[in-house]
């Protein structure tokens, strides 16, 4: 009997061998398979190296000393008695307030472009600073609106119209982020 079996092996691997379609199939599938792995290897890699780029960004943030004194100014204004007058802050040119506001700003829109370009994770920084983006957005969106104002006015409606886009990926994580709060836990 085991000679039957083996003899009907021989005869399939025959067959298999001599069949110029079942030899073309067997290339596309062996093909298909190895396509399917380097997709999946590259796809797994490219997560990866957002996840890390994500992480490598942060930790540069909170080593940049400009950035933390700029934050600390920040904050700072918001907890002031008189809070913060967004119209003072832009009307004297270089003012160390103003300077401050868009080192802040800065900051955030380069994060929020990468985000949206997919160059950072979106899942890892909203884990890490969901609730940094909502406060500072709330700190600095009338700053924004009221510097928004004064681009449209100095560039008048050659210009003016690009008013609209300063700041605007900050704005929409913001607003991403305020729709869909970050899961609790428990």
């Amino acid at each position: 009997m085991a000679g039957a079996a083996s003899g009907w092996l021989q005869h399939l691997i025959v067959y298999l061998h001599s069949s110029a379609f079942n030899e073309v199939w067997f290339q596309n599938l062996v093909l298909a398979v190895t396509a399917a792995i380097a997709i999946f290897t590259l796809r797994s890699s490219s997560r990866h190296e957002r996840r890390r780029a994500t992480v490598d960004v942060v930790l540069d943030q909170l080593k940049d000393d400009s950035l933390v004194k700029a934050r600390l100014l920040v904050r700072n204004l918001k907890n002031s008695p008189g809070g913060i007058d967004s119209q003072a802050i832009l009307v004297p040119p270089d003012s160390p307030q103003q300077q401050a506001f868009f080192t802040v700003l800065n900051s955030y829109e380069f994060i929020a472009t990468g985000l949206k370009t997919g160059a950072f994770d979106k899942k890892t920084y909203k884990r890490i600073y969901y609730n940094n983006v909502l406060d500072n957005w709330v700190i600095l969106e009338d700053f924004v609106l009221r510097y928004r104002e004064k681009y449209r006015k100095e560039h008048g409606p050659a210009l003016g119209h690009k008013a609209d886009t300063l700041f605007q990926d900050f704005e929409h994580l913001a607003e991403k982020r305020r729709k869909h709060p970050l899961k609790s836990l428990k």
